[in-house]
């Protein structure tokens, strides 16, 4: 229905298009419906097939905390966290990650944040943060690249910004990269 959703489904998809060089159409017509065609260029020669090692990415033990609205995002943060080393605790409402922060502002080493939430976006939960501890690494996420660009974030005082839908590796490297940075 209309006003419902988060939209961040077409977000997701424009980005992965977008990194591709491809583009999106989309047409509609009232009572009809709507038509959504992705077009992505050719690829001439071998596919290659890459396999990461799962040894040689980064690890930790430091206590993360995860904020996405989407459930099923919020699982799978969880799980490629938690199965780098790190303590994970995933939440889907950016107003549950400040009563946590307020009741014990040191008892997350990072957070990371989706950007495009109901109720309040990742900047605003950010600078939010921010404001009862200064020096708390963050990262955001987004789907949609023109939602918020890297400078932006980094102007505001995020740490990172990774672009949905992001592997393991990228993860893995971006979050240790991080917690390194904030430990000098």
């Amino acid at each position: 229905d209309v006003g419902e959703g988060s939209g961040i489904g077409m977000a997701v998809v424009h980005g992965i298009v977008e990194r591709h060089g491809g583009l999106i159409e989309a047409t509609s017509m009232l009572g009809q419906g709507a038509t959504i065609t992705t077009y992505l260029p050719i690829h001439d020669g071998d596919v290659e097939n890459v396999v990461q090692e799962e040894t040689s990415l980064p690890k930790g033990k430091e206590s993360i905390l995860l904020v996405d609205d989407e459930v099923s995002i919020a699982n799978i943060g969880k799980r490629l966290l938690g199965s780098l080393g790190y303590s994970i605790e995933s939440v889907t409402s950016p107003l549950e990650v400040l009563e946590k922060v307020r009741k014990d502002p040191n008892s997350f080493d990072l957070i990371i944040s989706d950007m495009a939430m109901p109720v309040m976006t990742g900047d605003q939960l950010i600078k939010e943060l921010l404001e009862i501890r200064p020096e708390l690494p963050t990262i955001i996420c987004t789907g949609y690249s023109a939602r918020i660009s890297r400078e932006d974030a980094l102007e505001f005082g995020v740490r990172e910004l990774i672009m949905k839908p992001f592997n393991k590796k990228e993860l893995a490297t971006v979050v240790r990269r991080v917690l390194d940075e904030s430990e000098d």
